[in-house]
């Protein structure tokens, strides 16, 4: 059946300059990512493995968009699948 997710982030850059960009780029940055948690199974995102795979999977992301500085770590704050 289908299923609800929520998850919030939060992101570690290593330069203050790539905040601006990231407000900038937020709408593309937040379809890129819905992107990719649609094409994920339940099962990838309750395990472990799989949360730290959608980190990384994010942190290239993100990363590949920006061109000041890069996200250095990304934190799941909130993760709720019902």
């Amino acid at each position: 059946g289908s299923r609800y997710l929520k998850l919030v982030i939060q992101m570690e850059v290593s330069e203050k300059e790539a905040l601006a960009e990231l407000e900038q780029l937020k709408p593309r940055l937040r379809d890129s990512i819905l992107d990719l948690l649609t094409s994920r199974s339940y099962k990838d995102l309750v395990e472990l493995a799989g949360k730290q795979r959608l980190r990384e999977d994010i942190a290239g992301r993100v990363n590949n968009a920006l061109s000041k500085g890069k996200i250095t770590k990304v934190y799941f704050t909130d993760f709720v699948i019902q």
